[in-house]
């Protein structure tokens, strides 16, 4: 089984909330120099640790402060926690998207034609490199026929719906980390009239 440990430069350090350095564990070579340093079982944003960096893990950390190591959760559930996270790992590489991967324009998109709310669906393409996912959002009124409205608006890629925030914020959604938490600061919707896109 492989999983991630970012470690610091430093032994013993409790001050230390840096962790730039990830290595991917799968021996117990490796994984006996990782632990040497002050470590964490997570990925950071820049290796900084703090929730706001939080990328993933990809691995359960048992209590290691205590003197005793018990373990607390059986072989059983173990197992069956690693095989989900595996299967999951699997799923996202091959371009499924599960619930947890919400994205922050979810809610916010208003189609200005009818007034619901866009909601995001993925489609698979076919490239010369094989297939790959294309998140596109659509009015709510458009996807679901039983609503009464009637909406013109066109179903958007979000690659273009990004690109349109990008030139009207300032905003760079493909370069900068922070872009989506600066967005959600500053605007609380975008509206989306015809191919027009605009944030609020």
């Amino acid at each position: 089984m492989n999983f991630n440990i970012s470690i610091s430069y430093f032994k013993g350090n409790e001050r230390n909330c840096c962790y730039p350095n990830t290595i991917e564990i799968d021996n117990p070579t490796d994984m006996r120099e990782a632990v040497s340093y002050d470590h964490v079982c997570a990925v950071f944003r820049k290796g900084k640790r703090n929730i706001d960096n939080f990328i993933s893990s990809n691995v359960i950390v048992m209590d290691c402060d205590n003197l005793i190591n018990e373990p607390i959760v059986d072989r059983e559930t173990w197992d069956a926690v690693q095989k989900r996270i595996s299967e999951r790992e699997q799923g996202l590489s091959k371009g499924i998207r599960y619930r947890s991967d919400v994205s922050f324009l979810s809610g916010r998109i208003i189609c200005q034609d009818c007034g619901q709310v866009f909601v995001r669906r993925t489609s698979m393409r076919k490239g010369p490199n094989g297939t790959y996912s294309v998140p596109s959002w659509v009015c709510k009124s458009k996807r679901h026929k039983e609503t009464s409205k009637c909406c013109h608006s066109h179903i958007l890629t979000e690659e273009y719906i990004l690109e349109r925030l990008s030139i009207q914020t300032g905003l760079g959604f493909k370069n900068d980390d922070q872009a989506e938490e600066k967005f959600m600061q500053l605007y609380s919707k975008v509206e989306i009239d015809n191919r027009d896109v605009k944030a609020a």
